[in-house]
């Protein structure tokens, strides 16, 4: 385990670069205890490294995503429809029959509710074809599937108890990866929780070491 920590190349942590940095040093200190204990390993950590596999797939699949969706909306327009009603300045917008009925009730609007009707279904019938072609929609459900099985995995790192630092380390990571509004911001308690986590990986690792500076 020395060996492997000797020649492990660790930037020295400074406030900007902790949270890669982090994911750098519990990565191979999971796989040192792995290595180690011939697959014995802190099940905090083992489930802290399961979670940031799982972060790292719902970051890729909310790329994807958003790329097919802005591929979509260059092809086609959104499935839906304005309702213009004389007692309201703007328009309401409508994405399914049920808000077409519920806003142009009654039959002094049939025809207006008919015809929102048909084009509402026209450019529904466009968004499926041009979402089928794209794969939009299964790319949607893929990061709703990932970020669930995320969820779950942090939420179960939570709830676990941490027996070795890295353990610790890790469920502190996961905590500012998932509680900071922004991850470098300065309200309190996220630099003061952030300053926690560095003398952690200190403590777990000497060669992450702690630079001055912000």
């Amino acid at each position: 385990m020395a060996d492997s920590e000797n020649s492990r190349t660790v930037p020295a942590i400074i406030h900007r670069n902790l949270l890669p940095v982090a994911e750098q040093v519990l990565l191979g200190l999971a796989a040192d205890q792995e290595a180690a204990g011939g697959g014995d390993i802190d099940a905090a950590l083992a489930t802290w490294n399961d979670w940031i596999a799982a972060l790292r797939e719902f970051a890729r699949l909310c790329l994807v995503q958003q790329r097919l969706e802005t591929q979509v909306l260059s092809l086609v327009s959104s499935p839906f429809v304005e309702i213009h009603l004389p007692s309201r300045a703007k328009p309401l917008i409508a994405t399914t029959e049920e808000e077409i009925e519920c806003w142009l009730a009654g039959d002094a609007f049939a025809d207006e509710r008919e015809r929102a009707k048909r084009d509402l279904a026209e450019r529904r019938e466009n968004w499926d074809a041009v979402d089928e072609f794209v794969g939009y929609s299964g790319a949607k459900t893929a990061e709703t599937i990932s970020f669930d099985h995320e969820s779950r995995l942090v939420a179960e790192l939570w709830e676990m108890s941490a027996h070795t630092l890295p353990a610790v380390a890790g469920k502190l990571h996961s905590i500012i990866m998932h509680g900071a509004p922004k991850l470098d911001t300065d309200d309190f308690p996220w630099p003061q929780v952030r300053s926690v986590l560095i003398d952690l990986l200190g403590m777990c690792q000497p060669s992450a070491t702690r630079a001055v500076g912000p």
